[in-house]
């Protein structure tokens, strides 16, 4: 329920505060293997609004219960955010400082995927990788869905950094503790 309200709440930013007058970065970050999800995820840190009002949120996509079923098919797939642990043990890999519509591709590109309808992932063709592709893409850069790599966070992320020169790895970003998007 937090992450709906989490998402709506930014969401409803988004419609009231036109312009945007964003300041907000865009963070991709991978958590390599194990048995905590999301391994590729992002987080966007700032300001929006005329009020300059904060955005520290996280988001990443996932099978809403992790069982030996992913590696069968479609399951259940949800947008959820990371703990500030989970963020904090993750790998940054780099950061984009979005323009107001940037921003508002992000907002929309998140909605997209929270709203696919059915069984939403798939450990092959809709996963953590796919989803941070989208939202890579949503932002203007280049991206290539390499199928080798789409099951590795980490090398995935890695290769957007090598497909996008102009990128350059995030410095520490200091912040007021996130806003989960979770259950």
């Amino acid at each position: 329920m937090f992450r709906h309200l989490s998402f709506a709440f930014s969401l409803i930013l988004l419609i009231v505060t036109a312009p945007l007058h964003a300041a907000v970065t865009l963070t991709f970050y991978s958590k390599e293997l194990g048995s905590s999800f999301p391994h590729a995820f992002i987080a966007l840190d700032g300001t929006v609004g005329p009020d300059n009002l904060p955005v520290n949120v996280t988001y990443g996509f996932t099978a809403k219960r992790i069982s030996p079923a992913i590696l069968m098919g479609d399951v259940e797939g949800i947008v959820e955010g990371v703990t500030p642990s989970y963020r904090k043990a993750s790998d940054a890999h780099f950061s984009v400082v979005l323009t107001d519509e940037q921003y508002g591709k992000v907002l929309e590109t998140v909605e997209k995927w929270q709203n696919i309808p059915g069984k939403s992932y798939n450990l092959n063709q809709r996963n953590c990788v796919f989803f941070v592709a989208d939202i890579a893409r949503a932002v203007g850069l280049t991206v290539v869905e390499d199928p080798k790599l789409m099951k590795k966070p980490r090398s995935f992320t890695q290769y957007l950094l090598s497909l996008n020169p102009q990128l350059q790895a995030p410095r520490p970003i200091e912040t007021a503790p996130p806003v989960i998007a979770a259950q």
